[in-house]
């Protein structure tokens, strides 16, 4: 579940927020965020064309003290997307707006892709739809959603229903495997 904090922001930034998460386009970037005992995440979905320029968004980030700046425990670039895990204190969400509006610019200056271009297989998204993995929401077209969701599905037939695995049905999806992960339901 999220907050009051994290449901009065995703409001002001047009996200949808339900299955215990905000989810959606946040400033033309797909996004998720959630909470736990101590922590709000923000998952952003996005791949860089080159991997220089995810890592060029790294050393840029690395120039600032996230810690004390703007309370960023945790800063991660994986293949399908970034990873931010804030310390959750009663400043923590005035550190999350400034965070945003210094990271969000950077997105787009080192070239991330933007919610409408599908992250399984880089085709641009006219008619899509939000799915959450693992604790990202990815906005995928048909054609991947189906191919994911039918992955899923033998899986967790395989489980006995037991486990949600999405982890091997989506390469993407393996990075945002966490304890607190959600399953989609789509299909």
């Amino acid at each position: 579940m999220i907050g009051s904090g994290l449901k009065k922001l995703a409001q002001e930034l047009g996200m949808k927020v339900g299955k215990g998460v905000a989810y959606g386009s946040l400033r033309g970037y797909a996004a998720a965020f959630s909470e736990g005992a101590g922590y709000k995440q923000l998952v952003f979905t996005t791949k860089f064309p080159e991997p220089d320029q995810r890592a060029a968004l790294l050393a840029a980030a690395q120039g600032v003290d996230l810690r004390k700046t703007y309370r960023v425990e945790q800063l991660e670039a994986m293949d399908d997307g970034i990873l931010v895990v804030f310390r959750d204190d009663p400043e923590t969400m005035a550190k999350i707006r400034a965070f945003l509006n210094w990271f969000v610019p950077l997105l787009l200056q080192y070239g991330a892709t933007p919610a409408n271009v599908c992250t399984q297989c880089g085709a641009q998204i006219e008619r899509g739809r939000w799915v959450l993995i693992g604790g990202g929401a990815f906005y995928l077209h048909d054609a991947c959603l189906e191919k994911i969701g039918g992955t899923w599905k033998r899986i967790w037939r395989r489980r006995g229903r037991r486990t949600p695995a999405l982890m091997s049905a989506a390469p993407s999806a393996r990075s945002w495997a966490r304890p607190w992960a959600l399953w989609p339901g789509p299909w």
